[in-house]
């Protein structure tokens, strides 16, 4: 579980001055069933356009943006 700064924060501040010690799932899941916490849904991988290999080592493409012949 990836906690954040203020999660780590409160359980610490949680053992200190009351002397709960939790884990921080725990505290993720007090959290939750009170409404406190957002569940983030995770990013889906962007689907990339794949590269065909070249014949040379270090042979790129030349991409030319203009419309016209230059010459």
């Amino acid at each position: 579980m990836d906690s954040q700064p203020n999660d780590i924060l409160l359980i610490e501040k949680l053992a200190e001055l009351h002397g709960i010690r939790l884990s921080s799932e725990t505290l993720r899941q007090w959290l939750i069933t009170e409404g406190l916490w957002r569940v983030r849904k995770r990013k889906q991988k962007k689907v990339y356009q794949p590269r065909h290999r070249r014949e040379c080592y270090g042979e790129r493409v030349q991409i030319d943006g203009f419309y016209h012949d230059r010459f």
